[in-house]
């Protein structure tokens, strides 16, 4: 578990990096670095401070429980598609793109 925290931080450490040059490519770092499986508590927790992501409103993606990842830039939202992330009983699963 403590090896599991380690590389958690370390993904969340390089989409923050990664984000401050390029939001939309921080989002996606940010989204593959998470382990398949992470509590949604520990994800919601470590989301980085340039995505909004609306955890008060959960929508059915797929038929999993889903939450909008939103970037701001200058007042506007950034991006084309809707993403979210996805949880199936309390765990991550990945992100979904919505056209």
């Amino acid at each position: 578990m403590f090896l599991f925290r380690i590389l958690f931080l370390l993904g969340i450490g390089a989409g923050l990096l990664l984000g401050c040059q390029n939001p939309y490519s921080g989002m996606i770092q940010w989204t593959e670095s998470i382990p398949k499986g992470t509590p949604m508590e520990e994800v919601a927790a470590h989301t980085p401070e340039f995505l909004e992501v609306d955890w008060a409103h959960p929508d059915t993606v797929d038929g999993l429980e889903a939450y909008r990842i939103q970037i701001q830039f200058d007042g506007q939202q950034i991006l084309r598609k809707r993403y979210f992330v996805v949880f199936e009983d309390g765990q991550y699963r990945g992100r979904r793109a919505i056209d």
